[in-house]
């Protein structure tokens, strides 16, 4: 058996406010819907204090008096019971036993010490199923369980008796709604009207479900958390909005979009594009704009007012409502009705999970398109700039004798000093700064010993505020700059720390302008004083493996400056002669436009040959992606439909066992009828028997009474002679006494007589 237990936190928690409390009560009646079996009011073992005594209070104060019809007393601690009984320990405490009383006599112990005995639930299940026999119910519904709901009216009064088909229909609502809007708009409030509740519920970023009875049918309102501009990624938002579809399978009849009425923000705006990008416009057939909180203005006014509420009314199919969240009355059978018009223009009458992954897979080829049009976007941009590049364009006038050098470096190494160090004047900007000076290509001219030198300058290399593109772009106008070409590219690094942007500056140029430009690169070392008594010489051989390959790559070409001594016209002499031998190497040319563009068209077919990958990996991406939400698709459908099959069988198997359960009642009924049958049957033959019985014994009392009575006149006669022959025999004795008395008497009164004559004779005599 599949069985929800629901932890309720305690309810004397002084803690909680009884906002709060009355939240963890639906909270609590939420978690198991359509709503519990069973209240077990938890009771440790010991004494029952003023504490518990208002915990069962609290119980009928939340719950209302009704529900102790399904409470049951759930003793712990039974093992300091010892040798003493339940029901003995019960008896001992008045109040203990009133309790019980109230909840029906039901009551059981648990030791939850000794978890492995499942004996002890096992009873405890079997003492429920038997209280919801004897409720006639299988669920109290979560809309009708407080006192206070009673008294206004909100609820229904009472926990509600319900058969094994209306859990069925708790499982499959027959009306699913969906709220969604930004945060702050009602969406709580709102669902709230509509149930008829009065539940205050902290905000959280995933979907809450609620059911409840509205106008006769069952109702599921999903909300759904606020998805533009709240920080969510893109799988949650994904997730979420996947949850909300799935809690109401099979699928959506109503998205209410949920605004407070008033101009429209740029979060309402936005969290409407966002739902009909990730849901497709397909779901505008099944969407209702719902403002909120208008108190006295009429509806169309509000909207004639509202331009921007006007154009999100049509967007949405023209359906709206003006809803207040203080009132419920007819404006929820006004909502009830339009959904119901909308669903039966709706084919079909549903927004479905089958819809939703539509939705996605077309989102995804959207953003793949867009993906592809931007890299296309670029890529012509490239092919533009490098067609206004022309040979020789911008410097014919260029003497062919003049000295041209290109000075590229990281930012802050040091390049526009050094280009005003060799030009002898400040040409270029040059300050200490954490970001570029120079964000352009810039060009000085000017003579050194005599010779005409042309110094152009180039934005810092790996600088925080271009991208990498956008500099090699930049940089790549030096050439033009420079022409007909550059006689050599000064690398620019500052003496100190030599770090992985200076390591990754030659295979940079190597990017923006060919293999062949090492041959034309020379290292310029700046901040030269800082070397003090060390030659360059020396410090790079001190240097680091790194700086070390990278001075023989650009073919041990390099030379040091001290811009702080700008008055030593030797280094910057020195410097050209090395150009000149550097020039001399390389034939005596300069890096050629047409070079660039051998370069450019190199880079350019590896840009194509990256991009062409690129595509590859997208379009693999894309089938990968694809077959993985028709696998998904597939495993959803599969789900649902084992859902269905099994909600199918679910059904069944209730309606099964209703009707089995229907069965054995008939059968106990005809049973218990034909027991009592035969038990009046058997009454009356008893009773027959009995009342024969009854006379043959009342005949043989009355012979024995007569017979009796016989016994006791012959006895009496008996006892009647024996005192009439006693009372003879008595008066005979009676008589010869009396005759002796007498005799006796005259005896002594003659013998009196005679001692008196003898008396006298003697007197006379004397």
């Amino acid at each position: 058996r599949r069985i929800t237990v629901v932890d309720m936190p305690g309810l004397l928690d002084t803690r909680l406010s009884p906002e709060e409390t009355l939240f963890l009560r639906d909270r609590c009646l939420s978690l198991s819907d359509p709503g519990p079996h069973a209240l077990l009011l938890v009771v440790k073992v010991g004494p029952f204090s003023d504490k518990d005594r208002r915990a069962a209070d609290r119980v009928r104060e939340l719950f209302g008096e009704e529900a102790l019809r399904f409470t049951v007393v759930l003793f712990t601690r039974g093992d300091d019971l010892e040798q003493q009984s339940l029901e003995e320990f019960v008896r001992g405490n008045r109040d203990l036993q009133l309790l019980v009383q109230q909840c029906g006599g039901r009551c059981h112990l648990f030791n939850n010490k000794s978890r492995s005995d499942r004996a002890q639930v096992r009873e405890l299940l079997n003492l429920m199923d038997s209280l919801v026999r004897e409720n006639g119910s299988y669920s109290m519904p979560e809309t009708c369980c407080m006192k206070n709901e009673r008294d206004t009216g909100s609820g229904e009064g009472k926990f509600k008796r319900s058969t094994v088909s209306d859990t069925h229909e708790m499982v499959n609502p027959s009306l699913r709604i969906v709220l969604f809007g930004r945060s702050g708009a009602g969406k709580m409030f709102s669902g709230n009207t509509i149930l008829g509740r009065e539940e205050l519920r902290p905000v959280a970023p995933v979907c809450d479900r609620r059911l409840g009875d509205v106008s006769g049918q069952l109702v599921s309102v999903v909300e759904l958390p606020a998805l533009f501009n709240t920080g969510l990624s893109e799988e949650e938002v994904r997730r979420e909005t996947h949850r909300c579809v799935s809690l109401s399978d099979p699928g959506v009849h109503a998205f209410l979009l949920v605004i407070p009425a008033g101009p429209l923000t740029d979060e309402d705006k936005g969290e409407l594009d966002l739902f009909l990008d990730i849901f497709s416009k397909r779901v505008t057939d099944y969407i209702i704009v719902l403002f909120t909180s208008l108190k006295k203005k009429r509806k169309d006014q509000f909207l004639k007012k509202n331009t921007d509420s006007q154009q999100l009314v049509q967007r949405c199919g023209g359906r709206y409502l003006v809803f207040s969240t203080r009132k419920r009355g007819a404006q929820v059978s006004q909502l009830l009705q339009k959904i119901d018009s909308m669903v039966k223009e709706n084919r079909p009458d549903c927004y479905t999970a089958d819809m939703y992954l539509q939705a996605q897979l077309d989102r995804r080829d959207r953003r793949l398109q867009q993906d592809l049009e931007e890299k296309d976007r670029r890529i012509r941009e490239l092919e533009e700039k490098i067609k206004n590049i022309s040979p020789g364009s911008a410097g014919k006038e260029e003497d062919q004798e003049c000295v041209r050098m290109v000075l590229i470096g990281k930012t802050g190494s040091g390049k526009s000093a050094s280009g005003n160090t060799i030009l002898g004047e400040k040409r270029f900007a040059s300050t200490v700064s954490s970001g570029s000076v120079t964000s352009i290509c810039q060009k000085g001219r000017g003579k050194v010993a005599g010779r005409p030198v042309t110094v152009v300058d180039t934005p810092g290399l790996f600088d925080t505020t271009l991208s990498t593109v956008e500099i090699q772009e930049e940089i790549a106008k030096c050439i033009s700059l420079s022409a007909p070409g550059p006689h050599v590219f000064i690398l620019v690094i500052q003496v100190g720390r030599f770090t992985r942007e200076e390591r990754d500056t030659v295979e940079l140029i190597k990017q923006t302008f060919g293999e062949k430009a090492k041959d034309y690169t020379l290292i310029l070392f700046t901040r030269g004083d800082e070397l003090k008594d060390k030659t360059i010489d020396r410090y790079i051989q001190m240097g680091t493996p790194e700086l070390q390959r990278l001075v023989r790559a650009c073919g041990d070409r390099y030379h040091v400056f001290n811009n702080n001594d700008t008055g030593n016209c030797t280094q910057v002499t020195e410097l050209l002669e090395k150009i000149d031998s550097l020039v001399r190497e390389n034939g005596g040319g300069f890096y050629t436009s047409q070079m660039f563009q051998e370069a450019e068209a190199a880079i350019r077919q590896e840009q194509e040959r990256i991009l062409r990958e690129r595509e590859e990996e997208i379009q693999r991406q894309e089938e990968e992606m694809r077959n993985r939400f028709m696998k998904e698709a597939e495993e959803l459908r599969r789900r649902l439909e084992e859902e269905a099959q099994r909600q199918e069988e679910e059904r069944k198997r209730k309606e099964e066992e209703l009707r089995l359960r229907e069965e054995r009642q008939e059968e106990r009924e005809r049973e218990e009828k034909r027991k009592r049958e035969e038990e009046e049957s058997r009454r009356r033959e008893v009773e027959v028997k009995e009342k024969r019985e009854w006379a043959e014994r009342m005949e043989q009392v009355q012979e024995e009474n007569r017979k009796q009575q016989q016994r006791w006149e012959e006895e009496m006669k008996k006892a009647q002679a024996r005192r009439e022959e006693e009372d003879r025999q008595r008066r005979a004795e009676e008589d010869r006494a009396l005759r002796e008395r007498e005799e006796k008497v005259r005896e002594a009164e003659t013998r009196k007589m005679k001692e008196l004559e003898e008396r006298m004779r003697k007197q006379q005599q004397e």
